[in-house]
């Protein structure tokens, strides 16, 4: 029995290779979809680090307030001027 074999004219890929090439153009759009997201997160974490950062730098700058208030207060205070006073005379 002679075997029947697929005909294939000059500048026609076959059908099979079609679906490779749909499968390779699919992978592309897909890596390039991701690709687009990745800079946008790293910006999102880089402003997710520089809250954190500046959350930290907050509390310092409010306990240094807190610091000089009370020195303020003190250095105002009656006894803290006449004894600054006595002491400059």
């Amino acid at each position: 029995m002679a075997q029947r074999g697929r005909v294939r004219r000059a500048g026609r890929p076959e059908p099979g290779r079609w679906d490779r090439i749909g499968r390779i153009a699919l992978v592309l759009v897909l890596f390039g979809w991701m690709v687009s997201y990745l800079n946008p997160l790293v910006n999102l974490l880089d402003a997710w680090q520089g809250s954190k950062a500046s959350q930290q730098e907050l509390v310092a700058l409010k306990q240094d307030h807190a610091q000089l208030t009370g020195e303020l207060r003190d250095a105002s205070s009656p006894a803290t001027l006449e004894r600054e006073a006595r002491r400059w005379a």
